[in-house]
């Protein structure tokens, strides 16, 4: 899992669309996507990109 979520965290940074990331990763909706990245992070994707970029 922690793979995933590291390979998700470069998708977002580079820009890909949050459905198309959790796709890209593995996971099987956008919406196990995000909770499993909130258990892993304790933030939302969204959350953690903004925080990222700053």
């Amino acid at each position: 899992m922690r793979l995933r979520i590291e390979r998700s965290k470069t998708l977002l940074l580079r820009g890909e669309r949050l459905a198309d990331v959790a796709l890209m990763c593995g996971f099987s909706s956008q919406q196990h996507f995000t909770s499993s990245f909130r258990q892993a992070t304790h933030l939302s994707p969204g959350a953690w990109l903004k925080i990222s970029k700053s």
